[in-house]
């Protein structure tokens, strides 16, 4: 079986149609996944609160207002 580099195989995939080259990352992500050791996993709960010092004296009401007039 030839070998071929890394530019060589990504070269000839970009010229496989979407759904082929779709299908190929499902293929390689079925045989990566179970070998990548996932060290933590993150809950969205975690961002709570992150950033709320930029609104604070902002009042959200108006804020959202002043967003939907500006969209008209």
């Amino acid at each position: 079986m030839p070998g071929y580099t890394f530019e060589e195989a990504r070269d000839y995939l970009m010229h496989l149609a979407p759904e082929d080259q779709l299908e190929l990352f499902k293929f390689l992500a079925n045989i990566l996944l179970p070998k990548v050791k996932i060290e933590t996993q993150h809950s969205l709960l975690e961002l709570e609160g992150l950033g709320k010092e930029a609104w604070e004296g902002i009042d959200a009401q108006q804020f959202i207002n002043e967003e939907r007039n500006s969209w008209r």
